[in-house]
């Protein structure tokens, strides 16, 4: 798979993005969002835990898009050391309307199955 030469952009600020940061707020994190991480921007990224989150909308179900995600997120994951949780946009639509109680629950268990994120900082792959 070749990568475009282009500079890297950001994503519009999507209301799934905005969601995303809202429930990562609420859980008591600073979260940095369009963070760069080599060519790629992550929707949001919490420092404190060296983890990234992706927003993903229906088009990230094409099997096409299904695969560059999946690219993108190895390259980040050996390039940074960059665990990667994408969460659907109708997820977060229902985390918003207090109907994903599951949602809350992934998101809890992603955070607590990652290896200590001090040892990932420690091989100096912090961005």
């Amino acid at each position: 798979m070749t990568m475009s030469r282009r500079s890297p952009t950001p994503t519009s600020d999507t209301v799934p993005q905005r969601q995303l940061e809202a429930l990562l707020n609420e859980l008591g994190f600073d979260v940095e969002t369009e963070t760069l991480a080599g060519t790629f921007f992550l929707d949001c990224y919490v420092r404190e835990l060296h983890m990234g989150f992706e927003a993903d909308g229906p088009t990230h179900d094409v099997p096409k898009q299904r695969q560059h995600d999946a690219y993108r997120d190895h390259v980040i994951w050996e390039t940074h050391r960059v665990p990667i949780l994408r969460v659907k946009s109708l997820e977060l639509e229902d985390w918003d309307k207090g109907l994903a109680t599951g949602l809350l629950d992934r998101v809890l268990g992603f955070i607590d199955s990652r290896d200590d994120a001090e040892a990932r900082r420690a091989e100096g792959n912090d961005l």
